[in-house]
């Protein structure tokens, strides 16, 4: 969520604590128009026009954010290329080394790339798909 809507919706919640059980609702992606979530903002006792305004708010940040990670997609997936290569480069050059100590230490650098490797590519994963949601905003007009 951008700065701006994320530090709104929070806001909201703050001021209003008896809506935890509907913004947890929203968040959670349960769809206007519902029985859920009418039920939940009557007990909140909210209007629609505030429940829209709500629903609005916590899309808007949503929308900002997937817009920023599709933004970030390209240097990720540059940056889990070269880690990639890194990883092929530094395992060819143990394979080469003749001196058992240097050996050690250029397989603990190769530990710490691998260790990158699935937090590096999860991100890249959630960048492709938040860059595919904004194409298919675009595509429908919604973004």
């Amino acid at each position: 969520m951008s700065v701006k809507f994320y530090h709104d919706f929070v806001e909201w919640r703050r001021t209003r604590p008896e809506y935890a059980s509907l913004t947890d609702a929203i968040k959670n992606g349960v769809k206007f128009g519902t029985a859920e979530l009418e039920g939940l903002a009557d007990e909140a006792g909210l209007t629609r026009n505030e429940l829209i305004e709500l629903i609005s708010l916590h899309q808007r940040a949503s929308a900002e954010n997937a817009q920023r990670e599709a933004k970030r997609s390209a240097a990720v997936e540059k940056e889990l290329t070269k880690l990639v290569a890194d990883i092929e480069a530094l395992d060819k050059k143990i394979e080469l080394e003749p001196i058992p100590f240097q050996r050690d230490r250029l397989q603990s650098e190769l530990i710490t790339l691998v260790d990158r490797l699935p937090a590096l590519k999860a991100e890249a994963a959630a960048c492709r798909l938040s860059r595919s949601l904004v194409e298919v905003g675009k595509q429908s007009g919604v973004a």
